[in-house]
């Protein structure tokens, strides 16, 4: 079986980590793990979406990359333990 699930730092993504651990223990054979991030996130304070060439966009971006991918290194260690 192959499964996809979605993971932040909520105690939710959590709790659906140890589900499929302890549900599907011998019978997963793929977990991918997705982290999305709210675009929103990105826009500054007047509501205006930033434009590519401003500077700092890329810099939030690089920040956003660095701290979804620490989310995914972290429930992925959490998936070991759990599988």
């Amino acid at each position: 079986m192959r499964i996809l699930c979605a993971v932040d730092e909520s105690e939710f993504s959590l709790w659906a980590l140890e589900c499929i651990g302890k549900l599907f223990r011998h019978s997963v054979s793929e977990l991918v793990l997705l982290h999305a991030v709210d675009p929103r996130i990105l826009r500054g304070g007047g509501g205006k979406r930033p434009r590519k060439h401003e500077s700092g966009t890329k810099d939030i971006s690089q920040k956003l990359e660095a701290a979804g991918q620490k989310v995914l290194t972290g429930c992925a260690h959490r998936i070991e333990v759990a599988l």
